[in-house]
């Protein structure tokens, strides 16, 4: 750690001297609230700095709500820490400057600095997975009240808007379920069954729900030939009493909180591939409706529209807490109420339980 908190001194060092500063003071600080704090000053403190600088920036002046875990400047109403730098951007009142050539590398320099180590791939505490943990179990439950808050009408809606969308896109990957021209593929990340590598094409475990949909004759074989034809006699099938639960699992994000995924069993993984590619490129197509607005493989049209609207303010970001978490089986089954080839695919490939980790369950 003793090298990470020196590279963040060589870089305050060489950024002040951008912008004709000081950071010794700086530098103080951060010894000392490291010392006292951890390096959680630097992987949690500091981005939440950079992002009240923000936040300042866009209401153009500096509030008593910003910058509160910081002593500040009694005149200006500024923090001290990294005090030359926002001193370039705000005048003495807490004003942002007009002269936005003047304040733009300043910006750049402190939002650096407090975001070096936002995302650092350490291990959180286990304070912090275990309140990860609980989001995501209070994100399902969460989700299951939605339907008895909520009026049937919200989901009519739904199932009304979503062909007005999106028809060609569900149309044309319903017609491509039909047919069975879908290619599946394994995926890169973990699975329920802890399959790594060439293992995954080992398909012993393939769900009589999954079948239905994806016959595993069809999907699971890569022939039809002696060997493959003695290998079907002997994969499961399980029914849904029995069927492998997704396993949930904590990976890095931040030191803040980690991310939690659900891995799927590889069978239920291996066909969801196979109905994303084609939904993905249909979805960012130029015949799509909200082609330019959707952006998977290619984030020029999501960084275009994040600049749009840091401008000018008429586009913004919904960024929902656990908001994939948030997704109801009802309101999948309402959008996709007119494509039932699609709508069976997506709940086939679905787990229908979650195991959380045996630490935290």
């Amino acid at each position: 750690m003793k090298s990470l908190v020196q590279l963040w001194r060589v870089l305050a060092y060489e950024l002040a001297s951008i912008c004709h500063t000081s950071a010794s003071r700086d530098w103080k600080t951060v010894q000392r609230r490291v010392e006292d704090e951890g390096f959680s000053f630097l992987t949690i403190t500091l981005p939440s700095f950079a992002k009240d600088l923000e936040q300042a920036l866009e209401e153009g002046k500096v509030s008593n709500g910003h910058f509160q875990s910081f002593k500040k400047d009694r005149r200006t109403g500024l923090p001290r820490f990294l005090g030359g730098f926002l001193s370039t951007i705000f005048d003495e009142h807490g004003a942002l400057r007009a002269d936005v050539a003047d304040i733009a590398e300043p910006i750049r320099c402190v939002r650096q600095l407090c975001y070096l180590y936002q995302k650092i791939e350490l291990e959180c505490s286990d304070a912090r997975k275990l309140a990860a943990v609980r989001a995501f179990v209070d994100a399902d439950s969460g989700a299951a009240q939605w339907e008895a808050d909520h009026d049937p009408s919200v989901l009519q809606d739904m199932g009304r808007i979503a062909p007005l969308l999106f028809r060609e896109v569900f149309s044309e990957i319903d017609q491509l379920i039909y047919e069975g021209d879908l290619t599946p593929r394994h995926g890169p990340g973990t699975t329920a069954d802890r399959l790594r590598g060439n293992a995954k094409y080992d398909l012993a475990y393939w769900p009589s729900r999954l079948d239905h949909v994806f016959p595993y004759m069809e999907y699971g074989l890569p022939s039809l030939g002696r060997e493959s034809l003695f290998k079907e006699s002997v994969v499961q099938h399980p029914g849904e009493d029995m069927e492998l639960p997704a396993r949930v699992v904590l990976v890095p994000k931040t030191l803040k909180t980690p991310r939690v995924i659900a891995a799927e069993p590889t069978s239920l993984q291996y066909m969801q591939q196979a109905v994303a590619s084609p939904l993905v490129r249909l979805l960012e197509s130029r015949t799509c409706f909200v082609q330019g607005m959707i952006g998977f493989t290619d984030q020029d049209p999501n960084r275009e529209l994040a600049r749009h609207g840091s401008l000018h303010g008429s586009v913004a970001t919904l960024d929902m807490s656990e908001a994939s978490d948030r997704v109801t089986v009802s309101q999948v089954k309402a959008v996709t109420q007119r494509f039932p080839h699609f709508q069976e695919a997506l709940l086939a490939t679905r787990s229908q339980k979650a195991q959380l980790p045996p630490e935290f369950g």
